[in-house]
């Protein structure tokens, strides 16, 4: 999983896509697709 945004993570530049990719993986051990691509919410610099 790629996340198309600013930075090296998502801690402070926040994407609801990958957090929901992620509790998917920890709560049912499911991985995103093979090239999946998520935004973040919102630049950080508006």
């Amino acid at each position: 999983m790629t996340i198309d945004g600013y930075g090296h993570g998502v801690i402070l530049n926040k994407s609801s896509c990958a957090e929901a990719h992620e509790s998917a993986y920890f709560i049912n051990g499911t991985l995103p697709a093979e090239g999946t691509v998520c935004r973040q919410d919102f630049k950080p610099f508006e």
